[in-house]
């Protein structure tokens, strides 16, 4: 099958560590190794040695203007030929459906966010009722949408037309989090976390309200255990001079690696003991990379029981689920998995195997492309 990935949205780009631009290299990289024809057309290339990578395996890569009419990317599509074309939501982007529409390309949106919720809360967005009203236009002249949670898919359907197909796929993990790690990256890992002196709890993401991180220092600090706790916190974000002080005030033993390439995060994973995957409210949308990745490495996980990470962790099973926002409960289950190498390990080793047989980028993109040749295979009867 011949697949058009469209990204009009430049805080997107190809290139790069954020979550978002991880997501449509796994997607692009997963549909490639099964051997589709795939195109990428994308407003910001980002980190150009990702891109290339990806060009290398056979990306046909394309710049567009988020700006550019539903002419402009018609023509781009025209020439491309595909037989399906999934789309990243964006704000005020509908171009790609409107253009798919007039050439009567099979169209399906990827969701990953409510995003007029998201942008009112999080980045100052004006004018709600403009960009709702838009997607309902999108979502009016798309095929589909395929939605990373329930939550998510329940906003699509609240603003599509009457019996739009919508199809949850939850986020998957890559190859380079169950495979073999690099020597050369665990050395990294190595160097930038210093000498094991006792458990180290990691969390890999962007510093932000939604994550809680507060709570997680806070927890910590209640713990008291024979051994030193560590707290890996990899990335960064607009958060992190405050974490930093918290960190110092309640007195946690915090390693701030940074931003890493995100082939060496499995390193940094497996050099850990425990991931905590926070947030602070119980109604988070979001399906978390961090958790699939930390699972599929073999990790104890402790989350924050959400919608998403409780479809993903039966507690006791395959991880532990705690209160969003809950320090006392947060730092009851951390003790246990502190003090409990047997728990952590049974804990690790089920949710290494879940994944494995159901949550990988692999089984992600063969549902969604299921789902979007069910348009093609429609539009090729007629």
């Amino acid at each position: 099958m011949r697949v058009a990935l469209v990204c009009a949205d430049r805080g997107v780009p190809l290139g790069g560590p954020k979550g978002c631009s991880i997501h449509v290299r796994e997607v692009a990289r997963s549909m490639l190794l099964q051997e589709h024809d795939v195109a990428a057309c994308v407003a910001s290339l980002g980190d150009e040695r990702d891109v290339t990578v990806l060009r290398r395996i056979g990306l046909d890569v394309h710049v567009i203007e988020p700006e550019e009419s539903a002419a402009g990317i018609k023509r781009t599509l025209a020439v491309l030929g595909p037989d399906l074309v999934l789309e990243r939501l964006a704000l005020g982007a509908s171009h790609g459906a409107e253009a798919c529409r007039a050439l009567e390309i099979p169209h399906v949106y990827e969701v990953n966010a409510p995003l007029d919720q998201e942008a009112s809360e999080y980045r100052g967005l004006r004018d709600p009722d403009r960009a709702r009203e838009a997607f309902q236009q999108a979502f009016a002249q798309s095929n589909g949408a395929v939605a990373v949670s329930d939550e998510v898919a329940a906003w699509v359907r609240s603003l599509a037309p009457l019996a739009y197909p919508v199809r949850v796929v939850p986020n998957g993990v890559g190859s380079q989090f169950y495979e073999p790690i690099d020597p050369a990256s665990s050395a990294r890992a190595r160097s930038a976390l210093g000498p094991r002196g006792g458990v180290r709890i990691v969390f890999a993401g962007s510093f932000r309200p939604w994550h809680d991180l507060h709570t997680l220092l806070q927890a910590v600090a209640l713990l008291r255990t024979p051994r030193p706790v560590q707290v890996v916190l990899l990335g960064d974000g607009p958060m992190r001079e405050e974490i930093a002080a918290e960190a110092r005030r309640v007195g946690v033993w915090t390693t701030f690696p940074g931003v890493v390439p995100h082939h060496d995060v499995p390193a940094y994973l497996r050099a850990s003991d425990i991931a905590a995957v926070t947030y602070a409210r119980e109604d988070a949308y979001f399906s978390p990379l961090k958790l699939a990745e930390a699972m599929a490495c073999g990790l104890a996980v402790v989350a924050s029981a959400t919608g998403p990470c409780a479809r993903a962790i039966s507690h006791e099973r395959n991880g532990l689920l705690v209160p969003p926002g809950d320090v006392a409960a947060l730092a009851g289950e951390l003790q246990r998995l502190v003090c409990d190498g047997r728990l952590r390990g049974d804990l690790g080793a089920e949710a290494r195997r879940g994944v494995l047989e159901r949550g990988t980028w692999d089984h992600a993109v063969s549902e969604i492309l299921r789902f979007g040749q069910s348009f093609a295979s429609r539009r090729a009867a007629r």
